[in-house]
């Protein structure tokens, strides 16, 4: 380790030594600033966590760049069996370049734009001690930034050794100071409440999540309760909305997650650092005139009528200025909007306008929950889950998470995304574990993906809803856990035994998948097992994704018609093309079999979806849908042949292929693979190009061939001279294998 300068507080040190050796300890790492002016509250804050059983300490200083406090991490973890860390006030922020493929669904060009922006501010650096990362430089302006490349000589798989949090201030209240010692104080007192089962959970589903599909949005009542045991005792237990429920819900909401016995509260939706999309619908009362007294019937006619027409002038407005945000010409936008609408231009008028802009603006926040909204009430939900885009981006001064926390009700602990985040993800994966009585900490060190962080408190935890002493996280026999997964434990519990076993590389990991997905009657383990058999090249792992499209759990058929999409095996399609035929009215199954045709080489997908619709007399004659059909099977095809170009056709330029070969990362051709390797070993092709095509192998890991790319890129290695790109083709190697068992 670097000899760097760590200090420790003495107050801590000294309750340490009084207490005796712990089991496993927890870091507190705070700058010397937020240290001296905050003393008694943070060492109230570590007198608390050790009374909870870990042996926490202080470890305070003007921490210079990032690698001092994982050094710091690293050799506590070695002889304090460091457990956990929270990051407190101003510790460096690593911004991570060339992971993309460790996100869920961040995939802007880090060739242009500003490396703020393209960059993911991520504590994985911190808290997976096998990611290897290469030091570019330090923010000029934003001096807490350190941008890193993840390079080829670690792992390029998340599998944390520790887990960590962040607590920030905003300064929205008052002196970051004063916030953040008043934050610590109320943290200490909800602490002492010992016997808080995890029993009332509040959620809550945004516009535009899950596409508005009410089929996938009815089986998260199932899954909770699953998850949950106690939140269905009473009527209180667990509350649903969803954001057509009324036109306007921003304060409902919020009054919902200001219930004193409030425990758990999540939202599905989209998301900006200082906003929550909650979505809505304005109505034309928004748009009348408080203040007009009509004298006839005539005029309340036409009064009622302005308003009306109101509401959609404001809606093709928006629509007209979306459309300039993306640059297309204003005649273009004029002629579109005509064209797919029906509405001349006077129907957006004044759009750029700016007092129109700012009107429309004020209106428009009516349908989200600003910074300013969440301040305006004391919110108590202990914890909060965000599941959108950037809602806990620490970069910024002020966030959503942030905003939640540091109010003075009851939330402890924010859950939140540091850049946009995929729509489809499991949004609540193993959240048993918080009802079996792990800490917070403990549940998302499990199941972290790059730019999901804790904002608040890891160690908080519930009081446990079951009598069984918890599985030890750190054990690592395959014999403990297969007993695990064969006990009387709840089905998250189970799931965690599976994910232990697949990491510990068990050799009958796939068997044991197999048999929980076919045996167990629970939605959560089930899909735990479809998403483990993923890490699985063979047979059962196939078996277990075409079974799982007939499975009850529409978020099991979603997924499944995905990842089989992604794989690409033609030897498939009859049981996706059956898949969307039974269950065409699920959107989101269906939308992701359609969208993942283009996966299939030229027509065999449309060529076994007409043998199929020749069998479905219910909906053959049916020319609404057969024109569907029709227009999304050409768009497949026709995206196919465009990527399928850009790869082969060596008369485009080299930047421009490259461009557009970038798209195979969302959309990996397994047929493909072969063409891309010849341009990894060719030294007559571009090296940009070359290097891009190397790291778009990466993201073959769910592809049928990709033993078959793994064997070509490995025997392509010794052939390639270029250290950038033999360090590129390494990166992708070991992804692919990681999904190769």
């Amino acid at each position: 380790m670097k000899n760097y300068l760590i200090v420790l507080a003495t107050a801590c040190l000294a309750t340490s030594a009084m207490a005796g050796p712990r089991s496993n300890s927890f870091a507190i790492v705070v700058d010397q600033e937020s240290y001296s002016r905050c003393t008694q509250s943070i060492d109230a804050y570590c007198k608390s966590v050790r009374e909870d059983g870990l042996d926490a300490f202080v470890a305070c200083a003007d921490w210079t760049c990032p690698e001092q406090v994982k050094d710091s991490l690293k050799l506590w973890h070695s002889e304090r069996s460091l457990e956990g860390a929270v990051f407190v006030g101003d510790i460096p922020i690593p911004m991570i370049r060339r992971a993309q493929f460790l996100t869920s669904a961040f995939k802007m060009d880090e060739n242009y734009g500003e490396w703020r922006d393209n960059s993911v501010p991520s504590d994985r650096f911190y808290d997976d001690f096998d990611l290897d990362f290469q030091f570019i430089s330090r923010d000029s302006t934003e001096t807490l930034f350190f941008y890193y490349n993840l390079t080829d000589k670690g792992s390029q798989v998340i599998d944390c050794d520790i887990y960590t949090a962040r607590i920030k201030p905003s300064s929205a209240w008052e002196d970051k100071y004063v916030e953040l010692d008043n934050y610590f104080r109320k943290l200490v007192a909800i602490r002492e409440e010992k016997d808080n089962r995890l029993d009332r959970v509040t959620s809550f589903t945004g516009e535009g999540s899950f596409s508005n599909s009410m089929i996938a949005w009815f089986d998260e009542t199932h899954t909770l309760g699953e998850q949950l045991p106690d939140i269905y005792k009473d009527a209180d237990g667990a509350r649903f909305y969803v954001f057509h429920q009324q036109p306007l819900m921003k304060d409902m909401l919020l009054q919902a997650a200001c219930e004193d016995d409030s425990d758990f509260y999540v939202f599905h939706c989209h998301g900006t650092p200082d906003r929550q999309w909650i979505g809505g619908y304005l109505t034309s009362t928004d748009f009348e005139d408080p203040n007009f007294e009509p004298q006839s019937y005539d005029e309340l006619y036409a009064a009622a009528y302005e308003a009306e027409t109101g509401i959609i002038k404001y809606r093709v407005r928006e629509q007209y200025r979306r459309m300039l945000r993306y640059r297309t010409s204003p005649e273009d936008a004029a002629a579109k909007i005509r064209r797919d609408y029906g509405f001349d231009s006077t129907w957006f008028a004044g759009a750029l306008d700016p007092k129109v802009e700012q009107l429309d603006s004020t209106l428009e926040t009516r349908c989200g929950i600003l910074l300013s909204d969440v301040q305006r009430y004391d919110t108590d939900s202990r914890v909060v889950l965000f599941d959108a885009c950037y809602n806990g981006d620490f970069r910024e001064d002020d966030n959503i998470a942030t905003r939640y926390i540091m109010g003075h009700g009851k939330t402890v602990v924010g859950l939140g995304n540091s850049v946009n985040v995929l729509q489809d993800k499991v949004s609540e994966p193993l959240l048993g574990m918080l009802a079996a009585g792990y800490s917070v900490g403990q549940w998302q060190q499990q199941v972290n993906i790059l730019e999901s962080h804790i904002i608040g408190d890891p160690t908080f935890r519930f009081a446990p809803s079951y009598n069984m002493e918890l599985p030890e996280l750190s054990n690592k026999d395959c014999a403990y856990w297969r007993n695990i997964l064969s006990g009387d434990y709840p089905a998250d519990i189970k799931g965690l035994a599976l994910q232990k076993l697949v990491l510990l590389n068990d050799p009958d990991a796939i068997t044991l998948i197999h048999e929980t997905y076919c045996g167990s009657d629970s939605y959560c383990l089930r899909l735990q097992a479809m998403l483990l058999s993923l890490h699985f090249d063979s047979p059962l792992a196939v078996d277990v994704l075409v079974r799982s499209l007939d499975d009850p759990y529409e978020f099991i058929r979603r997924k499944a018609a995905h990842f089989l999409s992604l794989r690409g095996e033609p030897a498939t399609i009859p049981a996706l093309v059956e898949c969307y035929f039974r269950d065409y009215n699920a959107h989101r199954v269906q939308f992701n079999i359609s969208n993942g045709a283009c996966q299939f080489e030229g027509t065999l997908f449309r060529q076994c979806f007409e043998k199929e619709w020749e069998n479905q007399k219910f909906v053959a004659n049916d020319e609404t849908f057969a024109k569907t059909c029709r227009k999304w099977l050409s768009s497949a095809e026709s995206m196919s042949e465009y990527l399928s170009e850009a790869v082969l056709d060596n008369s485009k330029s080299a930047r421009g292929r490259a461009r557009v070969i970038t798209s195979l990362r969302n959309m990996p051709l397994a047929y493909l693979a072969d063409d891309l390797t010849a341009i990894v070993k060719d030294p007559a092709q571009d090296l940009a190009l070359r290097m891009q095509c190397a790291d778009v192998l990466g993201w073959y890991n769910y592809a049928w061939n990709r033993a078959s790319i793994i064997s070509n890129l490995e025997a392509a290695l010794p052939q390639i001279d270029e250290q950038q790109l033999s360090a590129e083709v390494r990166k992708s190697i070991k992804r692919l294998k990681a999904y190769t068992r």
